[in-house]
């Protein structure tokens, strides 16, 4: 190998059907460089090197047909514009994504179509004798014998090129352009043919619209005394083109053989393309940063949206509102949701005050706001629930969760928390609440009259072995006394105690009817005024025996409808009741009077007077009320019970008040007047 090829590096690559060849030299800016009609690489070897001396990585690309590039027969395959396909192809190969684009002849003609297909592929051109307007009919006119020759004088042309294969080529780098020339002699003419046909027949240039956009750096290199490669065609292209500058040679190999001269000028161009090139990528630098930004920037707003969509899905599905509150001004940003929890549609006004005077239920408003309060003022967050009355008028009950958020000096800048609406949840809180007040309530209910039996139990034993001790101790005493006045008085003493077991058998019996339902009362006109008088002077000896008082206040005839035996045992009851807890000294008071549609009957005493504790159960079945003193008061604890049943029978009612220990008790018996 010469040493002017191994300066380069040879490589190949597809393109389509076909294999191209193409060699690099040089490292730094990518510089596609390509050769003229018929021509290969080897023309633009000693160019090539120079130009990687001024940081360049130069491409030598043998096009279609030309150097180690395979071969096509068919003139379509060697168009310009084809051409310019098979550039863009190495750029895309070589994974470049701008690269200067320069040639010379063809190679010239073939960058222009690259600039005009690409232009943002393009970072400058380097035109060398261009083919245009001027030139191409002398070109049609010069190469026309040429494509007759190959295609119709093999005969000669074939030996011709057999004999050029074989001569030696030149091994210095600055007669490669003599080597290239003896490469296109070598050409078959099938190829040669094929190539001339398609260039001349395909489009040379394009078209003026089209070279006036290309704004990139453009050097046009010209030169006189060449029809195939006009000077006007170089001055007019350079005219064209924005950004060109134009340079005249002396003579059409005055670059290849003799550079110096033109060279600082290439050399300002290139440094132009590189400086252009490197402020154009910073740019690009500085855009991609900024598109990166950008795209972060969007990337981020979407992932945000879609993360605020889904959690507004799941805030939805979980009926759970978000809302923010402004504490300056006092509105409120909420969710759809949020405000359905109220009741309320979308577009509702929605603010604090709103929420505290409107839907708050009133009886919780500073419940409410007092623990907001203080948690905020804690820095902690805070959790209340609260009733709302919607629109349609159900009652709602909402659960609220938040918490501030305060800046660096502890002032508070928003609320922030959740609403659910958790009607069904407290209803069902509110029902086992229900339910386990009535079940502690039956249980105290149970305990109590388990109790009260045990209390009635030994009351019954008590109350019944009293009478039987006196009955027994008087018919003993019978036995052993005969004496007239002893058997009176035990007469006296078992008739007494007999009467009261008697009562208290009563009472036991009506106790069970009541509690079965099978007690029943036989209703007609009764004076209960009149009655009252009766009974109240049946037990006037009684009272007066302890020492009591009974006044009657007011004894009014007032006819109801009832049983007059049940009647007498109500006031007989109610009246025994007063004097058993009134002390000696005492008084015990009667009235009846007429109320509207309603007779009254008022026993009023100035005994020991009941706890405000005892009267709610003074009525109940085996209660029996322990009032501090002294003495034991003897009962079954039915006798009220009795009254109060008795009382229901005849559609009436009963009641007892009292201002506490020591301070006496009232009970008033109300029952439908008969008119």
């Amino acid at each position: 190998m010469n040493a002017s090829v191994s300066l380069f590096e040879q490589h190949e690559f597809s393109h389509g059907e076909y294999r191209l060849a193409y060699e690099t030299v040089g490292e730094g800016m990518p510089f596609v460089l390509l050769h003229g009609i018929l021509l290969d690489s080897h023309v633009n070897r000693a160019l090539a090197v120079r130009i990687a001396g001024e940081g360049f990585r130069v491409i030598l690309l043998d096009l279609l047909g030309h150097g180690r590039s395979e071969a096509s027969t068919d003139p379509k395959d060697h168009r310009a514009d084809f051409y310019a396909e098979q550039v863009l192809g190495l750029l895309d190969h070589l994974q470049l994504p701008r690269a200067v684009i320069g040639g010379v002849s063809l190679g010239c003609i073939v960058s222009l179509h690259v600039a005009a297909r690409a232009p943002e592929r393009v970072a400058g051109l380097f035109l060398e004798m261009p083919v245009m307007e001027w030139s191409a009919p002398w070109a049609a006119l010069l190469l026309s014998p040429l494509l007759l020759a190959a295609r119709f004088g093999r005969a000669g042309y074939v030996p011709f090129s057999r004999f050029m294969r074989k001569l030696p080529r030149p091994h210095r780098l600055d007669r490669e352009w003599i080597a290239g020339l003896m490469n296109t002699l070598s050409m078959r003419p099938s190829v040669v043919a094929a190539i001339l046909h398609g260039v001349l027949v395909g489009p040379i240039v394009p078209q003026e619209l089209q070279r006036r956009a290309l704004t990139m750096p453009a050097l046009v290199l010209g030169h006189a005394g060449d029809k195939l490669h006009e000077f006007r065609d170089a001055d007019v292209l350079s005219q064209q083109l924005p950004n060109a500058r134009l340079l005249a040679a002396r003579h059409i190999l005055e670059l290849r053989t003799s550079p110096e001269r033109l060279w600082p000028q290439i050399g300002d161009f290139l440094r132009e393309v590189q400086a252009q090139e490197e402020e154009q990528r910073e740019r690009a630098k500085v855009r991609s940063q900024a598109q990166l930004r950008q795209m972060l920037v969007e990337e981020a707003r979407e992932q945000l949206a879609d993360n605020r969509q889904r959690f507004q899905v799941a805030l939805a599905f979980a009926q759970i509102g978000a809302w923010e509150l402004d504490p300056a001004s006092g509105d409120i940003e909420c969710t759809v949701q949020c405000k359905a929890n109220y009741g309320l549609p979308p577009d509702a006004e929605f603010n604090e005050r709103r929420l505290f005077e409107e839907l708050i239920d009133p009886e919780d408003r500073q419940r409410v706001r007092q623990t907001m309060d203080q948690a905020l003022a804690a820095h902690e967050h805070f959790e209340v629930d609260y009733r709302t009355t919607w629109p349609d008028g159900s009652q709602h009950w909402i659960l609220v969760r938040g918490i501030g958020r305060h800046q660096a000096d502890g002032s508070l800048a928003a609320v922030r928390g959740f609403t659910l609406d958790i009607t069904h949840r407290k209803q069902r809180e509110l029902e086992q609440q229900a339910i386990a007040a009535a079940e502690k309530q039956a249980r105290q209910q149970s305990e109590r009259a388990a109790l009260a039996m045990d209390h009635f139990v030994t009351a019954v034993s008590h109350e019944l072995r009293s009478p039987l001790n006196a009955i027994l101790s008087w018919a003993s005493l019978l036995r052993r006394s005969p004496d007239a006045a002893g058997v009176n008085r035990a007469a006296e003493v078992i008739d007494r105690n007999t009467r009261q077991l008697s009562h208290m058998v009563d009472d036991l019996l009506d106790g069970g009817a009541i509690a079965t339902g099978k007690l029943s009362v036989k209703l007609e006109p009764v004076d209960v005024g009149a009655l009252a008088g009766n009974v109240i002077e049946d037990m006037r000896m009684n009272a007066e025996a302890k020492g009591l008082r009974l006044v009657v206040d007011d004894l009014a005839s007032c006819t109801v409808l009832g049983d007059v035996a049940r009647l007498r045992q109500v006031l007989w009851n109610v009246l025994s009741n007063a004097m058993k807890f009134t002390p000696a000294g005492g008084e015990v008071r009667l009235a009846v009077r007429a109320q509207g549609a309603e007779v009254e009957v008022e026993v009023r005493d100035s005994g020991r007077g009941i706890e405000p504790q005892a009267l709610e159960r003074i009525f109940d079945r085996f209660q029996q009320y322990d009032n501090p003193g002294p003495g034991r008061v003897g009962g079954l604890g039915l006798g009220l019970w009795l009254v109060k049943n008795l009382v229901d029978l005849h559609h009436g009612s009963v009641g007892a008040h009292s201002e506490g220990a020591g301070r006496g008790a009232t009970f008033r018996i109300r029952l439908p007047r008969y008119l």
